[in-house]
């Protein structure tokens, strides 16, 4: 975009700005703004709050006592039927000391909406205006607003300074270009830009767009931190753009899900610079082309992607295409299964690295490699977390830093938490049609005096029951149905069912305190650290596979002091 266009899309704006600072009331650091305030009054409380945020952004002094202002937006939607006018911008010259502003919805994304029929909601940047000088936003923050813009949700960009925004609790949706658009020109001009816990979804042309180009050096003009955000529905998810110009982008702990054509589409064009974009945590599932494109032109000291803990699942296109051998990809602790188009792993990957990672379609060449099913837990329905059992839990890259449950790390971005009870396997289908299932309430304890209560439901009534346990997990074909502990295998006595439970025919439900036998003695190995399998075995006299027993699923838990 040329000098002169910039100068159109900021005039207004500023002009506004330069009317109303003129009434501006005395600096105060914290402002007002809601639907039922008042333009006339002075946004100073929350009973005195103006009525638009674009008022606010114009009216607040240049000043601060603080150093920054911070305008408090109340629980509603302020759009143009409202009196509100967009692009957000708050310019000033650069160098004039004015205060810089945040903007917060103190009641978060959930009950703020910002709607606007301009080209975008919010423009912060450091731009040259033609025979006026250079202005740079005010805003260092935006937080806590649902946004609906017409095309473009939130521009930051620099030609000039160092442009900083911090943007948390955003729901930005339903716009026809971009989301989040971050971009820098030329050589003067840097942004390093914090989105954090944000939501971007149903643009038409990308949900996260980063683009450097103009300067021809190494130096990164163009940062961009995300974190806990989920990209989700967009034509492009997430993109990288640099010609010529030097870009970084690091994710962690996000999604980028059900995107049209690239769920994370990385391109470099130049000769000289690049982009390097390192990942950690992230899911991309759901896209038709390919879940990440990696192109790399230009030779570079380090890989221009580092991925860890990387799931890329459930594409319909190819998981991972990558084009360019030169150091394009580095790839550690992942899981790259379950994809279609031309499979898992597609490209010239001569120059890329993989350690500990399973890939379907054959285990590249590296350290702790596999080509096994991951045992997602329903990948249909777009469930990627791991079953227990799965030969990617404690597979991963000893040297990362463990997972929260304190065991080596897992492949792919969702740790499985080994000391959580959860259930696993299949149970077997009774002579009165029911599958029996485990449960569970309370915490399994070396200690505590509370029960560990560990029940089947929906089998037969006045029937007995057996729960059986051991410490490791098997999936063995036993008597029609499916046996989830592997042997040797300890008995916990018998019990008939005690009480009704569930929807008739299969009323009967079995409970044991696993806490009672932990701490009773009679078993010495269950101590505390202790993983434990457990399963019901049910009595069925007129068991339709004619063994005259039923099965639950079962149930895993760690034993706590």
């Amino acid at each position: 975009m040329n000098a002169t266009n910039r100068s159109l899309l900021h005039a207004a704006p500023r002009a506004l700005a330069a009317a109303l600072l003129l009434a501006a009331p005395a600096a105060a650091g914290d402002y007002y703004v809601s639907t039922a305030g008042s333009n006339a009054n002075n946004g100073l409380s929350p009973a005195t709050a103006w009525r638009n945020i674009s008022f606010a952004l114009a009216s607040v002094p240049t000043t601060s006592p603080t150093g920054v202002h911070v305008i408090h937006v109340a629980p509603g939607t302020y759009g143009p039927g409202g009196g509100e006018s967009t692009p957000y911008a708050a310019d000033a010259l650069l160098g004039s000391g004015a205060a810089d502003i945040e903007l917060v919805s103190d009641a978060g994304s959930g009950a703020t909406t910002i709607a606007s029929n301009a080209v975008r909601v919010f423009s912060i940047s450091c731009f040259e205006m033609l025979g006026s000088g250079i202005f740079k936003s005010r805003i260092t923050r935006v937080e806590g607003f649902r946004i609906l813009p017409l095309i473009d949700g939130v521009r930051v960009g620099a030609e000039f300074d160092v442009v900083a925004p911090v943007l948390r609790d955003l729901v930005v949706q339903d716009g026809s270009g971009d989301g989040f658009y971050f971009w820098t020109f030329g050589s003067q001009g840097a942004v390093a830009a914090t989105l954090e816990a944000c939501e971007v979804s149903n643009f038409g042309t990308t949900g996260i767009f980063l683009f450097a180009t103009g300067d021809g050096d190494t130096s990164t003009d163009l940062h961009v931190d995300v974190t806990d955000t989920v990209c989700r529905g967009n034509n492009v998810g997430l993109r990288v753009d640099t010609v010529d110009d030097v870009a970084s982008l690091t994710v962690a702990r996000s999604r980028f899900v059900d995107n049209a054509v690239f769920g994370v589409n990385l391109i470099d064009f130049g000769s000289v610079g690049g982009f390097t974009a390192e990942l950690d945590g992230a899911l991309v599932a759901g896209s038709s082309t390919a879940g990440m494109y990696v192109a790399s032109a230009g030779a570079r000291p380090a890989p221009a992607c580092t991925a860890r803990r990387l799931t890329v699942a459930g594409n319909p296109g190819d998981g991972i295409r990558v084009q360019g051998a030169t150091d394009s990809l580095d790839l550690n602790t992942s899981v790259v299964f379950g994809n279609g188009g031309n499979g898992d792993l597609v490209g010239d990957v001569s120059g890329s690295t993989f350690a500990h990672c399973d890939v379907g379609g054959g285990a590249p060449a590296g350290t702790g490699n596999l080509s096994v099913d991951p045992l997602f837990v329903d990948p249909a329905g777009g469930d990627f977390r791991l079953q227990d059992g799965s030969p990617c839990i404690d597979a991963g890259d000893p040297l990362l830093a463990p997972d929260p449950d304190g065991t080596v790390a897992d492949m792919g971005a969702f740790p499985f938490d080994q000391d959580a009870a959860a259930a696993y396997c299949t149970g077997k289908t009774n002579s009165l049609g029911c599958v029996p299932f485990a449960s569970w309430s309370g915490f399994a304890s070396a200690s505590a005096p509370q029960p560990f209560a560990v029940r089947a439901n929906d089998v037969l009534p006045g029937e007995a029951g057996l729960l059986v346990y051991g410490f490791q997990p098997a999936s063995l074909g036993f008597h029609g149905g499916t046996l989830c502990v592997k042997a040797p295998l300890q008995r916990y006595l018998p019990i008939k069912t005690a009480k009704a439970s569930g929807a008739p025919p299969c009323t009967g439900r079995l409970t044991r305190d696993f806490n009672a036998r932990i701490q009773g003695g009679a078993d010495p190995q269950l101590t505390a650290g202790r993983t434990v399998r457990a399963q019901w075995r049910l009595r069925d006299p007129a068991d339709p596979a004619g063994f005259g027993d039923g099965l639950s699923d079962a149930v895993r838990f760690t034993i706590a002091p």
